[in-house]
């Protein structure tokens, strides 16, 4: 039974026909669509582009070993250092204060006698850390300028230890948790989401689900505050 549906073209004559020792594929001829059909289909558009929000990122954390002495007592000094370079400017209404050219005076290592000899006499082993206050007069525009020392930064020694006034104290190593978001199952059966925060982000917190009443709480510094 032929298909009502195929519309054919006029055959052509015989020397132009298609034939399968030609090599040609068989013709192959269009459905109709009818216009009701066609009109009723919705014409589809690209999406809009979704509008994106720059998350801010923060430097990769780095990981020593607590055995690895001369690079916690590099990483101390530089952070220290750091913080005392990006300290903000102070003012009032007709001065402003500010640190600048922040460095250490010494940066030797001490020798072995010089430690014996400080813990003998009951001495502090520490690097003198200096910078230059700016003390600047808004009105006049007139700026004054002192180096001093800031602080002295404790020194720590191959054994792991901090002399200070003759005696050697020992700060222990703590494993932190990783900066993420841990659920776990508690041992009341009850499921609790744990958001470990880097502290530049936010406080720690947790949430909690209440099986009897099925209240979704928040819980921060010790407070309860229900969600949903």
């Amino acid at each position: 039974m032929s298909n009502p549906f195929l519309i054919r073209e006029p055959d052509e004559p015989d020397h132009e026909k298609p034939g399968p020792k030609s090599g040609n594929r068989p013709a192959s001829f269009p459905l109709p669509v009818p216009q009701s059909v066609s009109q009723s289909v919705p014409r589809l558009s690209a999406p809009a582009p979704a509008h994106t929000t720059s998350v801010p990122s923060h430097p990769a954390p780095e990981l020593r070993s607590f055995g690895d002495i001369p690079v916690t007592r590099a990483a101390i000094f530089d952070r220290v250092q750091k913080a005392a370079s990006n300290l903000s400017v102070v003012e009032n209404g007709r001065y402003a204060l500010s640190l600048g050219d922040v460095h250490y005076a010494d940066q030797d290592d001490p020798a072995p006698d010089h430690i014996k000899r400080t813990l003998l006499e009951g001495g502090t082993l520490a690097r003198p850390l200096r910078g230059t206050w700016t003390l600047t007069d808004k009105q006049s525009g007139v700026q004054t300028h002192r180096t001093t020392v800031i602080a002295k930064i404790p020194y720590l020694l191959d054994n792991g230890t901090f002399l200070r006034n003759g005696t050697k104290y020992v700060l222990r190593n703590q494993s932190r948790l990783l900066p993420g978001v841990y659920a776990r199952r508690k041992e009341n059966g009850e499921h609790e989401v744990h958001v470990n925060a880097d502290l530049r982000d936010g406080p720690i917190h947790h949430y909690g689900l209440d099986p009897e009443t099925g209240q979704l709480n928040i819980l921060v510094a010790g407070s309860k505050t229900p969600l949903i």
